[in-house]
């Protein structure tokens, strides 16, 4: 993704969270996840990028983790950022931070 070879980044952030989800290993699966949705936000597919952040935090909140409902949070603060909707994204962000500290 750094490279900016997209098509490939894709392939294999899809690839890595089949892995992940066969093996159970839920936190790996919400990583690759999370780096796919910043993937989509990057080409501008938003809503793609929204269904991810969506499954990321039902995850989440199933959880009751306060880390991965703050990650969560700070997912979308960046796709509020992303549509231009400020008002939200630093609402996501500052609920994020709340919860980190």
């Amino acid at each position: 993704m750094d490279m900016e070879n997209y098509v490939e980044a894709e392939k294999y952030l899809n690839r890595s969270s089949e892995i992940y989800k066969k093996t159970g290993d839920k936190y790996a699966q919400i990583d690759s996840l999370s780096a796919l949705s910043r993937l989509y936000l990057k080409k501008g597919e938003i809503e793609k990028a929204k269904n991810l952040i969506d499954k990321i935090c039902e995850y989440a909140i199933k959880t009751k983790s306060k880390l991965d409902i703050a990650y969560a949070e700070r997912l979308k603060g960046i796709l509020f950022r992303e549509q231009k909707n400020w008002e939200q994204s630093i609402l996501h962000f500052e609920k994020s931070l709340q919860m980190y500290k």
